[in-house]
């Protein structure tokens, strides 16, 4: 979905990469919040800044962007999610 090279998914492709990027934020946004209440001050504050723009483009409506640009944002935010995890859950 990131990849300037690869051609983007359309039709029915991007329809379900869509679905699987607003499931993946939902069961991410919960776990890291939890993963927050054990973290230090500014953990917390580069993870709650980034569930919030994850909340943000999933209450989003895709037709203002357009769905590419849409799935590309929540492709994104996955990602931007997935590194604060990591970050809350690394070890020392």
């Amino acid at each position: 979905m990131l990849d300037d090279v690869a051609e983007p998914p359309v039709g029915e492709a991007l329809v379900l990469l869509t679905l699987q990027l607003r499931g993946h934020l939902n069961l991410l946004i919960p776990e890291l919040e939890q993963r927050c209440d054990v973290a230090t001050p500014r953990d917390v504050a580069c993870a709650q800044a980034g569930i919030g723009e994850a909340r943000r483009r999933l209450a989003a409506d895709p037709s203002s962007l357009g769905p590419l640009r849409h799935a590309t944002l929540l492709a994104r935010s996955v990602i931007a999610l997935c590194r604060h995890f990591q970050r809350l859950t690394a070890p020392g």
